[in-house]
């Protein structure tokens, strides 16, 4: 608590520069953040959320119209000032905006220098600018934590970049930071290609580190064991991105390739991220994972950690920089301020739709105290922990699906509409080969029979949609999982579950 009285004292511009710094040495850092005090790290965060929001209030046209329509006419002056600021979102704050342009600082696009479309699962993509001095903080965090995942520094790494390549902010900012890093090559969501490199390159780098989303690289490694590859043979090591997984999924990756968690060789790690709020500085770690692992075993530390006693689904969980992002929770969702000062596209207290919530430090240690847990977290940084995306939406394979969708595909044929009573449900199933399926149930009139006909009519008309409006969604069953193609089950009048719903917007 002295140091954080300390901070206070001292002007935020000197300790922006001090973590600068430091953050340009990942061994450094990586120091830092094992001796550092949390309590003032998260001190610093909050100065740091305060002259973002008042940065964005003088400068960005937006969100200044966006005070003004919800009645804040306070100046923020201080962090209590900032905790009455409302919630942004991409519906009420980016889709209302006219012109990326007022999104950014002084309206300045001239400064970008990449210039990144989201996914366009509600039929429409977005544009996120990125400009140099954010781009060299995200390689410098990147750097930190690959060196804390992978040990970069003392091996000689070649990055694979296996997600999707194009204008999409995943594949394209793994791309360019990666490239900043190490030797990287970048061919995309090709599996031939990947398999080819690892074959070809396996003995030219002490490890390979294949990013990609969760079921593109099972399928990869699926299609290299048909292929002969014996993988145990290879130091592989994998960044998955895009949707949460569970243990047992990552178990099966590691059957695969002839390996466990408890082996050194190779590591399988996630990262979270958003084109929204960037996608690095909050990733898994060892710590995080010995953590996961044992809350699916420990039901009194799950509900500590979790405030979940109902769901039986273990949130994915993250530690994160609280220099970089300042993270609330509320009402269950996770609300995002990305705090780089030299953002040109700020976000203030976002909600990303996100379910989740955040553990300091602090309190984690607390927990492990009362549950007599032995594990020593190396970080001194909060946790972050996520169950999945609220506000209708379904994730079939990192593609994002909306009801809207659907709902959508169902009316465009007269006829077909005609048989149904307009409710359905969307979900997803695994297979005993983790394979992800897409399942949408609908409901059919009275007197209306199901057939295989009217199943396959119905699947022709959803997958027509979303392959037109969701380019992510089309890329995915293109190159690397037809098993998420629409899997239509017809079900007869009033004999669904309770589970179906009155709207359109459920999953």
């Amino acid at each position: 608590m002295i140091l954080s009285k300390i901070s206070n004292i001292i002007p935020l511009n000197i300790l922006n520069l001090f973590t600068k710094i430091i953050e340009q040495n990942p061994k450094l850092a990586l120091k830092f953040l094992t001796i550092a005090d949390s309590e003032t790290i998260e001190e610093i965060s909050k100065r740091k959320a305060v002259k973002q929001a008042k940065k964005a209030f003088k400068r960005v046209k937006n969100y200044k119209k966006f005070l003004k329509s919800k009645d804040f006419n306070n100046k923020i002056k201080n962090f209590k000032d900032f905790n009455k600021l409302p919630f942004t979102s991409k519906e009420n704050y980016i889709k209302a905006c006219k012109d990326i342009k007022d999104l950014l600082i002084d309206s300045d696009l001239s400064f970008a220098t990449t210039v990144y479309k989201s996914s366009g699962t509600t039929g429409k993509s977005f544009i996120w600018a990125h400009n140099y001095k954010e781009g060299k903080e995200g390689i410098n965090l990147s750097r930190i934590g690959l060196e804390n995942l992978f040990k970069i520094s003392n091996e000689n790494a070649l990055f694979v970049n296996g997600f999707a390549l194009g204008p999409w902010v995943s594949g394209m900012k793994f791309a360019f930071i990666m490239n900043s890093i190490g030797p990287t090559i970048n061919p995309g969501a090709d599996y031939a290609e990947i398999l080819g490199i690892i074959k070809t390159l396996r003995d030219k780098f002490s490890q390979i580190i294949i990013g990609g989303y969760p079921p593109f690289v099972k399928n990869l490694l699926e299609k290299g064991i048909l292929e002969g590859i014996n993988f145990k043979d290879y130091n592989l090591n994998f960044l998955l991105a895009g949707e949460g997984f569970s243990e047992s999924f990552r178990d099966y990756l590691y059957t695969l390739i002839k390996s466990s968690p408890a082996n050194a060789k190779s590591k399988i790690y996630s990262v979270y991220g958003a084109a929204d709020i960037g996608v690095c500085g909050i990733n898994e770690n060892k710590d995080t994972v010995e953590i996961r692992r044992l809350a699916e075993k420990n039901k009194k530390l799950k509900q500590k950690l979790f405030r979940n006693k109902k769901s039986k689904l273990i949130p994915m969980l993250f530690q994160y920089n609280p220099l970089n992002f300042f993270i609330e929770e509320s009402k269950g969702e996770v609300i995002i301020t990305t705090i780089n000062l030299d953002k040109m596209l700020p976000v203030i207290r976002y909600n990303i739709h996100d379910s989740g919530g955040v553990i300091s430090y602090k309190k984690i240690k607390e927990i492990f105290k009362q549950q007599n847990i032995d594990i020593k977290v190396k970080l001194k940084l909060p946790f972050l922990y996520i169950d999945g995306r609220t506000g209708g939406v379904i994730s079939i394979n990192s593609a994002k699906v909306y009801p809207e969708t659907i709902s959508k595909a169902l009316y465009q044929d007269k006829s077909l509409a005609n048989l149904i009573t307009g409710k359905f449900k969307l979900k997803k199933q695994q297979t005993s080969k983790q394979q992800t399926m897409f399942i949408i149930e609908i409901e059919l009139k009275e007197n209306i029979k199901p057939n295989i006909q009217l199943k396959n009519d119905f699947e022709k008309l959803i997958k027509k949609e979303l392959c037109e409006t969701n380019v992510e969604y089309k890329d995915m069953i293109t190159h690397y999982s037809k098993h998420a193609l629409p899997n239509v089950n017809l079900i007869e009048f009033k004999k669904s579950d309770s589970k179906m719903i009155i709207k359109h917007k459920y999953i």
